[in-house]
């Protein structure tokens, strides 16, 4: 892979080599030393590529999470929430960006919440209500009929 760009720059910069010479890696002992060279790199590279680090960034998040904490140290907490610094006579540092993103992210999920807390209670208002409606008609199915003479009196006004 290398030959061909090294073959194309020199090509562009205006040398003339012989066709023996650019022949990679068929060339000259040092291009040869050099291409087995970068071909063993490559092999040692791709080799130590396959170690996956992904585990050390992770390392200790479900003794977090156990513990009530983020499963991100930097998550939240006081190193992440409160200001880097704050003037010399006690005032506060201006707010940083990342903490007005934070603040953003929370309004939205406290307006979130709020709004599916509304519909869940709306939700609930309703299904009592289709309750009741079915209680009441189910009572009236099965409430007690007239007989006797209230009957013959139901019969004959019709």
């Amino acid at each position: 892979m290398a030959g061909p760009a090294i073959e194309n720059h020199i090509q562009d910069v205006g040398f003339r080599f012989s066709r023996q010479r650019r022949a990679w890696p068929l060339g000259h002992a040092h291009f040869r030393a050099l291409w087995f060279g970068m071909a063993a790199l490559r092999t040692w590279l791709s080799s130590v590529r396959r170690l996956h680090c992904s585990a050390a960034a992770r390392a200790g998040s479900s003794w977090r999470l156990e513990q009530g904490l983020s499963a991100n140290p930097s998550g939240y907490g006081p190193l992440t929430e409160l200001p880097d610094w704050s003037f010399a006579d006690g005032r506060p540092a201006p707010p940083m960006k990342g903490q007005l993103r934070r603040k953003a992210e929370r309004e939205k999920l406290a307006r979130r919440v709020v709004l599916l807390t509304q519909e869940m209670d709306a939700g609930l208002q309703a299904w009592k209500l289709r309750q009741q409606k079915t209680e009441e008609e189910r009572k009236q199915g099965n409430a007690l009929k007239p007989k006797g003479i209230s009957l013959r009196s139901t019969l004959g006004h019709q």
